[in-house]
C-alpha cells in the first residue's frame, strides 16, 4: 500500500463517540467539526484529506448513528454516500467506539452498519477505540477491557483489520503510522482490493434470508390451500 497514491478511510459508529476528533488526530489538523451539532441540523458526510509521508490520507467522516432525535432512514442514506466520496472506494472502513462509555447500542453497531453497507463490511473493517488518554490516566489497558467484556470481544471477531487505539490528545505520529500499518496488512489480506460501489448494492445475507423465508412461508401457505389464488 506504499505505492498508493491514496488511503481512503471511512469513519462510521454511533453518535457521540469522538468520530470527528479521531478523523482530526488522524490528519493532525482541525478539519472536522467536534461540536455537538443541533439535533435538528441534518445529517451530513464530509470529506477531508491531508498528505502524510508521501501519501494522501483520504478521511471520510459520516453521520453519528442511532441519534435518538433524527431520522435513522435519512441519517443511513447520508453514510451510503460515503462510497462516492471515497471514490474508487474505501480501503477501509473505521468502526469508532468509546470504550470507557461501551453501552447497548454499542454492543448492536455492527449489525446496524452491516445492513447499510452488507456482508462485505467485515473484510474492509478495522475497530478504533478512542479516548485512548482516559485508559492511560486510568491505569487501564485495551486488553483488560477487551478480555472483560465478551461483547467486545464479539465485535472485535467481526472486523478482519482488529483493532487500534487512538489518543486524541497525543501529537505522536507513531500512533497514526501504526494505524496506516495495519490498513496496510488489510489491504494485503484483502488481495489489494478496496470496498466498492458494486458491494454496497450487493443484498445483505440478512436480506437474503428474510426474503428466502418469506418465499418459503408463502409457498408454504400455497402449498396447503391457506392462501386463495384467484384468476
Amino acid at each position: 500500500m506504499a505505492n498508493e497514491p491514496e488511503l481512503r478511510m471511512v469513519l462510521v459508529g454511533k453518535t457521540r463517540v469522538g468520530k470527528s476528533a479521531a478523523g482530526n488526530t488522524i490528519l493532525r489538523k482541525r478539519a472536522f467539526e467536534t461540536m455537538r451539532r443541533p439535533a435538528v441540523a441534518a445529517p451530513v458526510t464530509l470529506r477531508r484529506e491531508e498528505e502524510f509521508y508521501g501519501q494522501t490520507l483520504v478521511l471520510v467522516d459520516t453521520p453519528g448513528l442511532l441519534h435518538p432525535n433524527q431520522d435513522q432512514d435519512e441519517v443511513k442514506r447520508q453514510i451510503t454516500n460515503c462510497i462516492s466520496l471515497a471514490a474508487p472506494g474505501p480501503h477501509v472502513f473505521l468502526v469508532v467506539i468509546n470504550p470507557n462509555r461501551f453501552t447497548e447500542d454499542d454492543r448492536r453497531i455492527m449489525r446496524t452498519i452491516r445492513q447499510i453497507f452488507g456482508e462485505n463490511l467485515a473484510r474492509f473493517s478495522l475497530l478504533l477505540f478512542t479516548h485512548g488518554d482516559i485508559l492511560e490516566a486510568q491505569g487501564r489497558s485495551i486488553e483488560e477491557i477487551i478480555r472483560e467484556n465478551q461483547s467486545l470481544r464479539s465485535i472485535i471477531h467481526q472486523c478482519h483489520g482488529g483493532y487500534h487505539v487512538l489518543n486524541n490528545n497525543d501529537g505522536d505520529l507513531t500512533q497514526v503510522l501504526e494505524l496506516q500499518r495495519k490498513i496496510h496488512v488489510l489491504f494485503q489480506r484483502n488481495g489489494g482490493r478496496y470496498y466498492t460501489d458494486e458491494m454496497l448494492r450487493e443484498p445483505s445475507l440478512g436480506n437474503v434470508m428474510a426474503t428466502s423465508f418469506a418465499i418459503g412461508v408463502l409457498v408454504g401457505l400455497l402449498g396447503l390451500g391457506i392462501l386463495a389464488v384467484r384468476k
